[in-house]
């Protein structure tokens, strides 16, 4: 599969740009592993999902930013099925790795969906995309995540490789980050 959509925003975040964090990727958005989160020890068991982007704050060794890009499945339940597991995982083990990187106390779940598989003019998706925004941020903070702020983003790959996307995404991580 082409994954030129999450190479776009993989491309974005550079250590050099978010200075204090590690930043890690998933093989899709340009870096060299699996992304998975678990809930508990390590094991096929516990694994619940991987994800496209993770920031590590380097002074917590803790997971400050979750990010999960879609391609092509825009849908309700692909959405909040992503933004579920993610929240139930309590820690990421890099490969190779015995210890576990736990999750901050409040961090940053951000989903980016790719608008060039819909019709803008006659879907209703970016209006339900909203309302989804609205609807998980207001379930926020919840009893036992660790998600403390979520964000939907969403246009097509060139809007988050020059356009008003990639503004509003830097910006939104930028800020919560400070």
């Amino acid at each position: 599969m082409n994954y030129s959509f999450h190479r776009a925003i993989g491309d974005l975040f550079g250590e050099e740009d978010f200075k204090g964090f590690k930043i890690v990727k998933d093989t899709a958005c340009g870096g060299s592993q699996h992304l998975p989160l678990f809930s508990g020890e390590k094991s096929f068991e516990t694994r619940l999902c991987d994800v496209d982007l993770l920031m590590i704050d380097k002074k917590t060794n803790k997971v400050k930013l979750i990010m999960e890009i879609e391609e092509s499945d825009v849908k309700p339940n692909q959405i909040c099925g992503k933004f579920l597991t993610s929240t139930l995982a309590n820690c990421y083990y890099p490969p190779g790795e015995k210890n576990p990187i736990g999750m901050d106390e409040s961090l940053l779940f951000i989903q980016i969906l790719n608008t060039e598989k819909i019709e803008k003019d006659k879907s209703k998706k970016i209006k339900q995309w909203k309302l989804l925004e609205q609807l998980i941020s207001g379930l926020l903070p919840g009893v036992g995540s660790h998600i403390g702020r979520y964000r939907l983003f969403y246009g097509s790959e060139s809007d988050f490789r020059e356009g008003k996307a990639r503004k509003e995404l830097m910006e939104s991580v930028k800020e919560f980050l400070c």
